[in-house]
């Protein structure tokens, strides 16, 4: 059994960074933590990979819901797998949310957590290549690129959102209210830039670092109240690490409360239903969250634009990746939207629809 100061378990978006944060520091020593591999498919870097990379068991955890709604409907909730977490399966658009969001959280009593508190933060991690301004950064390790237009339907649609009045950005993440533009993304030069590729590869010759891979984390060591290390399985082999200094549970919106609630910490009924200890009765630990939604519609075209039918045959495919393969353009090299709009769901009072 080793001991470390640190202890992180994750080696997602969050995991990441906080392993570099944490390493700067050689004086003191830091676990990374992760259940998956390592970040060597080659579709990781491919930015269009992302499809098969959501329904490999390899790269993508699968989590299963509870049947819902009229139909029964079982919905699968997909969290990344490997060096990077979800950074390195997602589809790459970049989306800081809203100052509302922010605010809301604050009011919440989360401080820290506002808009004026974010905004540095984001700028500080940001090299937008579209320039820094009093909203965005440049010079930080998360290359941030725009879409552009690789189709003429592209600026059809946006056309078509301004008649209905929505603005076009071209900088989606520069301002609130509802506008449209191509969607801003985690892509540099044709290659997706995950959390692993930003914040950890960099700093991993740090004598201050381990990372530990094919590792799950199933419980805290607690131990008086206090977490001590963790313990979980590696290689069919029991796992424990303890730490000095702090217990980091960074595994993600369903993995982390899992480790916590196995650990006693969650709420009371739940935990003895399942037959563990109840520690710490936290009702909210496991509850509450919901998972963000979208539209999206589909439309059959009746001319022959687009390159869904490109990439709908086998010759188009080859030339697709011939394309990426020159050079990082072409349809493999875009994130999984070209376009993101976004629209209020209901109007307030004293408002009318857009003339059309």
């Amino acid at each position: 059994m080793e001991r470390f100061d640190y202890v992180v378990v994750g080696a997602g978006p969050a995991g990441c960074v906080l392993a570099s944060r944490l390493s700067a520091d050689p004086a003191v020593s830091v676990l990374l933590v992760e259940a998956g591999g390592r970040d060597t498919n080659p579709l990781i870097a491919m930015p269009r990979g992302f499809a098969e990379l959501l329904g490999d068991r390899a790269t993508a955890w699968h989590y299963p819901t509870r049947p819902f709604g009229p139909g029964r409907q079982v919905e699968y909730w997909v969290r990344g797998k490997t060096l990077g977490g979800s950074s390195s399966v997602n589809g790459m658009v970049y989306n800081r949310g809203s100052r509302a969001d922010y605010e809301a959280l604050e009011r919440l009593g989360n401080a820290g957590w506002g808009w004026d508190d974010m905004l540095p933060a984001f700028k500080a991690i940001e090299d937008n290549e579209l320039g820094a301004t009093e909203s965005r950064g440049t010079g930080g390790p998360l290359h941030i690129s725009t879409a552009g237009g690789s189709d003429p339907l592209l600026e059809d649609v946006i056309a078509a959102a301004g008649e209905l009045g929505w603005r076009r950005a071209r900088d989606l993440n520069e301002s609130d209210g509802e506008r449209i533009g191509y969607a801003m993304a985690t892509i540099r030069e044709g290659r997706r830039c995950s959390a692993a590729g930003a914040f950890l590869h960099p700093v991993a010759g740090r004598a201050s670092l381990t990372v530990v891979l094919d590792t799950v984390i199933d419980r805290v060591v607690l131990a008086g109240g206090t977490a001590m290390g963790v313990r979980g399985r590696r290689g069919g082999q029991d796992f424990e690490a303890l730490a000095g200094r702090e217990v980091i549970l960074a595994a993600g919106s369903i993995a982390t409360p899992k480790i916590l609630q196995l650990s006693g910490i969650g709420p009371a009924g739940t935990l003895r239903a399942a037959g563990v200890d109840v520690v710490a009765h936290r009702p909210n630990v496991g509850a509450r969250m919901r998972e963000h939604r979208v539209f999206r519609t589909q439309f059959r075209l009746a001319e022959n634009l687009g390159y869904n039918g490109l990439l709908g045959t086998e010759a188009g495919r080859q030339m697709a990746a011939q394309q990426y393969q020159s050079g990082g353009g072409g349809p493999l090299g875009l994130p999984s939207f070209d376009i993101v709009g976004f629209f209020k769901t209901r109007q307030g009072p004293g408002c009318s629809p857009p003339s059309r």
